[in-house]
């Protein structure tokens, strides 16, 4: 119920300039996401549990929901790809417009997916001193990734330098993150 409240909040906040709809249009996972890690943090410290330790093991969790919730997007028309005369286009819907377009929900879903995994194996695999350093890496990876891939979206973005310096961001905290976790 939180994850759905905070999904609902986080696209309402980044949405302003479109009207309400429906009761369950106009959700983002990214407010999922965000809802999810507080409570993790909230519930853990009110438990005593060591709160690293905890999100790195959530951490695989979460980006399989994210790779699920990419493919809401594609079957939902949202996040939809430029469209593309390329055989490697997609049959999609913008919610106006079906046409072949470039499918950078599947891209996500499968970059997504494929971090959960890593994330997974290393989590499984690799003991870590370094507690809460999985979580950011393998958090700050996909974000990364996200940057790179949103120029293939037929959205516009709203501000001119915010991806690069989200990209940068999100760079800078993965290399702290590998070291931390190759060092710790």
């Amino acid at each position: 119920i939180l994850g759905a409240a905070g999904a609902k909040i986080y696209y309402r906040l980044t949405h302003l300039k479109e009207s309400g709809g429906r009761a369950l249009a106009g959700l983002s996972v990214q407010g999922f996401v965000i809802v999810a890690t507080v409570t993790f943090v909230l519930g853990g410290a009110l438990q005593d549990l060591p709160i690293g330790h905890l999100l790195d093991a959530t951490v695989p969790a979460l980006l399989v929901g994210q790779a699920v919730g990419r493919l809401g997007c594609l079957f939902g028309g949202c996040c939809a790809g430029l469209p593309t005369r390329s055989r490697w286009g997609v049959w999609s819907s913008d919610r106006r417009v079906g046409t072949r377009r470039i499918p950078v929900q599947l891209m996500e879903s499968a970059a997504a997916a494929t971090l959960a995994l890593l994330t997974a194996i290393i989590a499984w695999q690799v003991p870590t001193s370094a507690a809460g350093a999985l979580f950011i890496a393998g958090v700050a990876a996909y974000i990364a990734l996200r940057q790179i891939l949103f120029p293939l979206r037929g959205v516009p973005r709203s501000t001119r330098h915010g991806r690069h310096i989200t990209l940068a961001a999100a760079l800078t905290l993965l290399a702290a993150a590998l070291a931390a976790l190759l060092l710790g």
